[in-house]
């Protein structure tokens, strides 16, 4: 294990972080995405959190699936609006994280909450009374349940900006802004629904919690798999690997759904990463190991042990719960850089890509690289900003671009490469 003065990097705090780690890219990955997202379960009822952090058993098909059972309330990515090409999701039991809150380094629970609450919610729901939060980046939701009923809410909501603007069925519905971007808000059963940028994307996931509309999990048995397969989780992160996403990885070609799980202990955080592949594709445990442990924000973890339950391989580490950092990767020195944290989104329309700066920290244009495919896109941020601050966008040409090419947005510091955004080009 390395020297201990160097900060750990969780390795996917957003839709690329895992994606592009787990893709091979040049360093750690990380989708710096800053959206506001999360859900969590009321502090006060440690059966429900419980029980939320340790199952993948889903709700009965067309019930309504409790504040106790954020999962369920994921829908599946075909009942958004816009076309998601490869589900994820994030999910944490806030509860238990705060529990330890002694053990973490300072800042680092603030660091964690505001990441995966987002900088909206975190003001409104005070750190004791968030239960689980479950975040949705490729729909730019979170999804977090309280110890506060739904009239605290909303007056919650309203003091911090947002206008009641009805209801739809059991849920009032708010309207909103941060940092310069809309935002609506559904307010049901101590939980909130947030959304940014798609005024609608709510509206799913009240279909999911409903039981109207099909639920991620019991509809996508890869991801149910990877799931399963990593076990208790007080913070996990899963995704979908599709073909062609493995950037030349052996060790990751057939790779079907992946992701991460950490349980924090007073003493010591434990790590699996999980990598669930297609029949017949499996490869060699010992391989998988040795790639995910050379990782950086891996790498410094230790007592590494690797084993294969059905089609998944397993990767288990640990390192010291003080050393544990959401956001930030360093030398060996424990000189670190943030991580910028930004909503991003990538639009298209008539063979054209655009890229906006939505939300969040303002970053380097130097720093960017557009990437498209194998190649940097003929036009970035540089060309045209100094500083890149939310509001600010570029102009892609895609029309020659076959569809299913991979789109990611890098961000370079310290020697180091993380991918800030990703989506594939229609």
């Amino acid at each position: 294990m390395n020297e201990t003065s160097r900060r750990r990097l969780l390795a996917a705090t957003g839709t690329a972080a895992t994606s592009a780690l787990l893709a091979g890219c040049s360093t750690d990955s990380g989708d710096g995405d800053g959206t506001p997202t999360g859900t969590a379960g009321p502090a006060t009822d440690e059966t429900a959190t419980d029980q939320q952090a340790t199952t993948t058993e889903a709700t009965d098909a067309g019930a309504v699936a409790g504040s106790g059972q954020l999962r369920d309330w994921i829908p599946t990515m075909d009942a958004f609006a816009a076309e998601i090409p490869a589900a994820n999701f994030y999910a944490a039991d806030m509860a238990a994280i705060v529990e330890q809150r002694d053990s973490f380094s300072a800042g680092t629970l603030e660091q964690i909450g505001r990441t995966l609450v987002g900088p909206s919610l975190v003001d409104v729901v005070p750190l004791e009374r968030r239960g689980q939060v479950v975040q949705i980046p490729p729909a730019r939701t979170v999804v977090l349940e309280t110890a506060m009923s739904d009239d605290e809410l909303v007056t919650a909501l309203t003091d911090a900006g947002f206008s009641e603007t009805g209801s739809q069925g059991e849920a009032t519905l708010l309207e909103g802004e941060t940092n310069g971007v809309g935002t609506t808000a559904a307010v049901v059963d101590g939980v909130v629904v947030q959304s940014f940028g798609n005024a609608d994307n709510f509206e799913p996931v009240l279909g999911a919690r409903a039981g109207t509309t099909d639920r991620l999990l019991p509809n996508n048995s890869e991801l149910r798999t990877v799931v399963e397969s990593i076990g208790d989780s007080e913070l996990l992160i899963v995704f979908e690997r599709r073909s062609g996403d493995s950037n030349d990885e052996p060790a990751l070609e057939g790779s079907t759904a992946a992701g991460y799980g950490w349980q924090f202990g007073a003493d010591t955080t434990e790590l699996t990463l999980g990598v669930t592949y297609a029949e017949g594709e499996m490869r060699d445990p010992s391989n998988i190991a040795d790639y995910f442990t050379e990782r950086p924000g891996v790498s410094d973890y230790g007592n590494f042990e690797n084993t294969v339950t059905g089609r998944t391989l397993l990767v288990t580490g640990s390192a010291a719960t003080s050393e544990f950092d959401l956001l930030q990767s360093s030398d060996s020195g424990g000189e670190s850089t943030r991580q910028p944290q930004v909503q991003w989104a990538f639009e298209f329309e008539s063979g054209t890509m655009t890229v906006t700066h939505e939300a969040g920290d303002s970053v380097s244009a130097a720093a960017l690289t557009l990437a498209v495919g194998d190649s940097p896109a003929d036009t970035q941020f540089a060309d045209q900003y100094d500083e890149v601050t939310a509001g600010d966008s570029i102009d892609v040409a895609v029309s020659d671009v076959e569809s299913g090419t991979t789109v990611r947005l890098l961000w370079s510091a310290d020697g180091s490469t993380v991918t800030l955004g990703r989506t594939q080009v229609p």
